[in-house]
């Protein structure tokens, strides 16, 4: 057993922008990772493919307990993993991650602590509210509002908290609002006292209210804020018309809510697409890449690439999976020398010409369809082919490539498995809200996401009917029609015509 190591990374507020380089890092190169329900999964997109990611966010009235991930973080270390127990905010700030750190002090355990930045820094700051100002504020008190602050022997003493010339943040204080408030006056807050509640600072979703000790319960009310929210008690808030750059944009996806089963890799592109038109978007694991078993058919290929007339590419991953292969067995684009590329679609080419490989051929149509069609109008018979794809892809390309007269050679080179099923209370958390459409990448996903009915449950399944389906071409929509269900496909299969089908299909106004 090799010696493991634990690292408690702060991931920042929800905008994925906001992780520093060393939780880049961390996660990176994590074999476990532990993460949080107010952790934005698209940071997520850094990992290894052979990476063990687990859900272990908590909700009111959940099953989770920090004894629970307490033994997840001891049982992975033990088996000398590199477990990274990922956070939103910075660890040590309302996170517990002092109290994991402590446990695993006790266990003997090795860890290291990666600060994050927190939402009660950046939230304000995104809103331009500083937290101080010369002749302002010259004092920052953080705390939490989870707490009821009239309980008998509450752990806050809000006669130290509260000062007029001091600025106060409130974290998870949106539930006790009426409370806090009412507490901030006993203390002697004076009505015209400024407050800011924002929502969900930092990404599109951003809700704000302004306002004062007198009225702010009243307008949180009216606006219907929920958590996660940050509240500003101060006077510095006056300064957030002076300061603030932030223009509300048209988004026709606002508040949509969006279940995307694809790979990881595929999630975090269709994400940041679909959220600058404000839609949610959560992700469903349909599909795991990664390495295979075993090199030897992949090697011969590399021996004997200059026997090929051609080599295809039908995938970004397709690409990612060759090109890292290659550079650890010391070689590089060369062997391509006397081949020509074919790239089954856009995104595969983009991801080619990262390896300084511009395509000799790309499909109008990016489908192998499209791709049979470019390959007869160019004499292929007697060719070599190489396809180089994943381990269960189908037969078509080879079957049509035959009847062509030409000789294709298909290698995998990445292993499509099927993921393990999210926990019980990810399940709850994704279909707790209306599902307003869900996105099938590939036909793979759509018979593994349906393979999990049994975890899915009935209360799911009848959101689902309720639900628009988008799938990424033809052939994953007649998998989907195999399991009774119907749905839409994009002019062209790429993200960029799947968002406007998303938009025609969901859009507001």
């Amino acid at each position: 057993m090799g010696k493991g190591k634990v690292f408690l990374v702060g991931a920042g507020p929800m905008n994925p922008a906001l992780i520093t380089l060393r939780g880049v890092e961390c996660i990176s190169s994590a074999d476990v990772i532990l993460y949080d329900r107010l952790v934005n999964e698209e940071v997520l997109r850094f990992v290894k493919p052979d990476t063990e990611i687990v859900y272990v966010g908590k909700r009111r009235g959940g099953k989770i307990s920090q004894k629970v991930i307490n033994r997840l973080l001891l049982k992975f270390v033990r088996r000398g993993k590199k477990v990274v127990r990922l956070k939103g905010g910075d660890p040590f700030l309302f996170g517990r991650g002092g109290e994991e750190g402590m446990f695993l002090k006790e266990k003997g355990v090795n860890f290291e602590v990666v600060s994050g930045v927190s939402a009660a820094i950046s939230v304000p700051s995104g809103v331009g509210i500083p937290l101080t100002m010369r002749g302002v504020s010259s004092c920052v008190t953080i705390v939490t509002g989870e707490e009821d602050p009239f309980k008998k022997n509450a752990s806050i003493d809000w006669g130290k908290v509260y000062s007029p010339n001091h600025t106060l943040i409130i974290l998870m204080g949106v539930k006790n609002l009426q409370k806090i408030v009412a507490k901030l006056k006993e203390q002697g807050a004076k009505s015209n006292l400024p407050v800011a509640i924002i929502q969900e600072g930092e990404t599109v979703y951003q809700k704000i209210i302004v306002g004062t000790i007198s009225d702010i319960v009243e307008k949180a009310k009216k606006a219907k804020l929920k958590a996660p929210a940050v509240i500003v008690v101060g006077e510095v808030v006056r300064l957030k018309n002076k300061l603030s750059l932030c223009k509300r944009r048209q988004l026709p996806l606002l508040n949509k809510n969006i279940l995307v089963v694809s790979t990881r890799d595929a999630f975090s592109r269709i994400k940041s697409m679909f959220e600058n038109k404000g839609a949610r978007l959560v992700f469903w694991e349909g599909v795991k890449l990664t390495y295979l078993k075993s090199y030897r058919r992949v090697n011969t290929a590399i021996s004997r690439m200059n026997t090929y007339n051609w080599v295809v590419f039908t995938s970004r991953s397709g690409v990612r999976f060759f090109m890292e292969y290659l550079r650890g067995v010391n070689k590089d684009v060369r062997i391509f020398s006397k081949t020509k590329i074919a790239a089954l679609g856009e995104s595969t080419a983009e991801e080619l010409k990262k390896h300084f490989i511009v395509p000799d051929l790309v499909p109008e149509r990016f489908s192998s369809r499209g791709l049979i069609k470019a390959f007869s109008s160019l004499s292929v018979a007697g060719q070599r082919i190489l396809l180089l794809r994943g381990d269960k892809a189908s037969g078509y390309l080879v079957n049509e490539l035959k009847k062509l007269g030409a000789y294709p050679d298909n290698v995998a080179v990445y292993r499509i498995l099927k993921p393990h099923l999210p926990t019980d209370e990810r399940v709850k958390d994704i279909f707790s809200q209306h599902i307003d459409a869900i996105i099938f990448s590939s036909s793979q996903n759509v018979r593994n996401f349906f393979s999990s009915f049994n975890k899915i449950g009935a209360v799911s399944r009848s959101k689902i009917k309720k639900s628009i389906l988008m799938c990424m071409g033809e052939p994953t929509l007649n998998t989907l029609k195999e399991y009774g269900y119907n749905g839409v496909i994009p002019a062209q299969s790429t993200f960029l015509h799947l968002l406007r089908t998303a938009i025609k299909e969901l859009g507001n106004g």
